[in-house]
């Protein structure tokens, strides 16, 4: 690693370290190499890499087949990687497969053959299949159009995200204007439009994102419409597409009643949907609209009002000032509830079986260590899932709604130590300083880039292997304790 901070890591050093009995070894001397056109020791080095036993490092081997010009030798091995057991190393390859590969009958036939196959109608075996959909749509939007509606209508929620993003792909081949939008064109944006009403907001997030991608502001009554939906991220990107929307008034209204609904929830978690309303307010209001704000100058969030303060400001020409009256502070740990969190271990049931085992940090740690547990032993994680999987970076996990801005209402401080980012360790995911939000990340590899930027509150102590199996929503069945 330092080496290659460094920018010292030689081509013989890469070489000895290809070798090392180290899978991380290895993995780390494949990124050493960079975007290099020369691939050190050549197509033999990679390929024996490529069919390395460690799966972390054929991810990483991947990484270094997509950057290498030679069409000829690239593609037929991404082809090969996709047959690969672990479901991440073959995924890597089909999303390469539509970004760094020509559309040949072949290519198309291999990612037919993915998206016909049990994973395409499987609820929780459809990985392969959603990622050969995007590939296909990058390939031949009018092959991948046939199959959209099967995912489009899939039992789990994660790949009718992938088919509105398929769609939204398929959607966008226009051709030249002076061509008529082709049949696949306009029926994959009517597939869309179906996704956009969706009662999951992860879907419908991704299908008003596609929308926005073709049709611009054609689309901001849809938009509008969105804004009397809960899901925070749905809120939010409601708010940062109607930037620049030419009715401006007719945003008001349903941007105010959206912040007044969210702002009665009382989370210290909104923060992120309710400032983004607050920027569009400023573009689209005036000072007709101040006094639905006002109130907000004594918000429980010190930014939220101190944002009002100077939108109010700026409306009026009169000068306004924040008096933020803050929830209490999260209290800390007595010592001997510090030390039971210290001798009891934490165990993660996933649906299919497998266990994780956690060890957590209380004298590192204490409040986030206490939150978890608390949230543990009430069953929050119950039923919630690992949302985002990161190969050779992080799995992120337990958020009531799947995704970055839905989590349990307090935020945490941080608490960071000298502790590193080590393979196994825990952390709690943030969207800035003190933002803790209940959400989690396991580290996959050494993170060290992550230190000094994100509390660690625990380490996996059995269970890496499972870790390694975890595929973007697998649920969290339970989590049940026992005595370390």
């Amino acid at each position: 690693m330092a080496l290659t901070a460094a920018r010292a890591a030689t081509p013989e050093t890469i070489l000895q370290a290809f070798g090392d009995p180290d899978p991380d070894v290895r993995r780390l001397a494949i990124a050493a190499v960079g975007r290099e056109a020369s691939f050190p020791g050549g197509w033999e080095a990679l390929d024996r890499l490529l069919a390395d036993a460690n799966p972390r490092v054929r991810i990483q081997a991947l990484t270094a087949l997509g950057s290498q010009e030679q069409e000829s030798q690239r593609c037929p091995r991404l082809i090969s990687a996709t047959q690969d057991p672990h479901t991440q190393v073959a995924i890597g390859a089909l999303d390469l497969l539509g970004q760094r590969c020509p559309a040949t009958p072949d290519r198309t036939q291999i990612l037919l053959a993915f998206i016909n196959a049990t994973e395409a109608s499987s609820p929780d075996r459809w990985h392969r299949a959603a990622h050969a959909l995007t590939a296909l749509a990058a390939l031949s939007p009018e092959t991948a159009f046939d199959h959209l509606q099967v995912f489009a209508s899939h039992t789990s929620p994660f790949a009718r995200t992938y088919g509105a993003r398929a769609a939204s792909m398929i959607g966008s081949q226009t051709g030249s204007n002076a061509e008529p939008r082709s049949p696949y064109v306009t029926g994959a944006q009517e597939i869309l439009k179906t996704l956009a009403q969706e009662p999951v907001p992860n879907v419908r997030t991704a299908a008003v994102q596609g929308l926005f991608r073709l049709s611009g502001h054609e689309m901001d009554g849809n938009l509008r419409a969105q804004l009397t939906q809960t899901d925070p991220q749905l809120l939010q990107t409601a708010a940062d597409l109607l930037q620049d929307t030419p009715n401006p008034q007719e945003a008001v209204p349903p941007l105010l009643q959206a912040f007044h609904r969210l702002s009665s929830e009382g989370k210290e978690t909104l923060r992120d949907p309710r400032m983004a309303i607050l920027n569009r307010l400023a573009q689209v209001g005036d000072a007709t609209d101040a006094g639905q704000l006002e109130p907000y100058l004594m918000d429980y969030d010190p930014l939220v009002a101190e944002r009002v303060a100077a939108l109010l400001s700026e409306w009026t020409g009169q000068e306004f000032s924040a008096n933020p009256e803050p929830w209490p502070e999260t209290p800390v740990p007595t010592p001997g509830e510090l030390r039971k969190l210290a001798e009891t271990r934490f165990i993660l049931v996933l649906e299919g079986g497998g266990e994780i085992e956690l060890r957590l940090f209380p004298m590192l740690a204490p409040t986030n260590s206490a939150r978890f547990s608390r949230l543990a032993h009430a069953g929050y994680f119950d039923g919630l899932t690992f949302h985002r999987v990161v190969p050779n970076f992080v799995l992120q996990g337990g958020s009531p709604a799947a995704n970055e801005m839905a989590g349990d209402g307090p935020h945490t401080r941080d608490e960071i130590g000298l502790l590193s980012n080590w393979r196994g360790t825990i952390g709690v995911s943030t969207r800035g300083r003190d933002t803790g939000d209940g959400q989690i990340f396991i580290n996959l590899v050494d993170n060290l880039r992550l230190d000094h930027n994100y509390t660690l509150f625990a380490e996996v102590v059995r269970g890496m292997d499972v870790v390694d199996q975890v595929v973007e929503g697998q649920v969290i069945v339970r989590i049940s304790t026992t005595a370390g």
